[in-house]
């Protein structure tokens, strides 16, 4: 943890701080409003961005057939208009809109 004294010390001769010792200390940068209070709270304020993304555990696009695709993306449009209520009858539906976006690529 980073007491307040030790952040104060820590300013340059034009009263802030580099963008190295922010960092050093877990700070985003740019500093966000409040960074200093975290920071003695002992809370780390990286970005979103800087922390290590975790694998997905299921099927990745390398293992996903086209038509699969088209049909994931067919059964979003029916979730979203809600006029086909049962799973079956969305899955049925989907795989219907793919197989007639496998069939326009054909004929293409």
């Amino acid at each position: 943890m980073v007491s307040e004294q030790e952040i104060e010390d820590s300013k340059t001769a034009r009263g802030s701080w580099t963008r190295a010792q922010l960092e050093s200390w877990g700070v985003a940068w740019p500093p966000r409003a409040g960074w200093k209070e975290r920071l003695t709270r002992g809370e780390r304020d990286f970005d979103p961005v800087d922390k290590p993304v975790q694998p997905h555990p299921g099927p990745t696009l390398q293992n996903v057939a086209l038509r699969d695709w088209f049909a994931g993306l067919a059964m979003q449009a029916c979730l979203k208009h809600a006029s086909i209520v049962t799973p079956e009858k969305i899955a049925a539906a989907s795989y219907e809109f793919a197989d007639a976006m496998m069939k326009a690529r054909e004929t293409r």
